[in-house]
């Protein structure tokens, strides 16, 4: 247990021998012994500033460095939330994107199902001129002019199918 100084020099003047001629050994032991309780004392409140004043500078050193974390995970979270806004930002332009070309694709489908029309006509018609008595054939300006509008519809034809693919 902890004695304090008062219970020292209590319990030695308790302790007073009833012999005078011990008292100068007494006198000596008792000064002797409040000398090192004095020097106790003295070195406990020394150890109790060191260790008050050590746990202060821990608990700044921790608040420091709790800020430090915390200011650090603010910036991560506004690095992410910046991060997540330009991802949504580039999504959305990707989707119009692929609407867009979602579009032009039904759109070049439908002319590629436009120009099969035009193409049997042209096949039927100059079946027709085929078919015809061999007398009646003749290679002239209409039939020239439908083979190079057949040859034309097909590179046309082929080429939407081509893109649309």
């Amino acid at each position: 247990s902890f004695c304090t100084l008062l219970d020292i020099m209590v319990n030695a003047a308790l302790e007073r021998p009833k012999d005078r001629a011990l008292s100068s050994d007494w006198a000596n032991n008792t000064n002797a012994i409040l000398n090192d309780a004095k020097a106790t004392k003295t070195i406990s409140t020394k150890l109790r500033g060191q260790a008050t004043a050590a746990r202060r500078a821990i608990e700044k050193q921790t608040k420091q460095q709790q800020a430090s974390v915390d200011d650090a995970l603010r910036k991560k979270v506004a690095d992410t939330t910046c991060l997540k806004n330009k991802i949504e930002k580039r999504i959305t332009a990707i989707q119009t994107e692929a609407e867009k070309l979602c579009a032009a694709r039904d759109r070049g489908m439908a002319m590629v199902l436009a120009l099969v029309k035009p193409i049997h006509k042209t096949e039927n018609r100059l079946l027709l001129r085929e078919k015809r008595p061999t007398r009646e054939k003749i290679f002239d300006k209409v039939e020239r002019a439908l083979g190079v509008e057949l040859e034309e519809l097909r590179k046309a034809h082929a080429q939407l199918e081509g893109l649309v693919k």
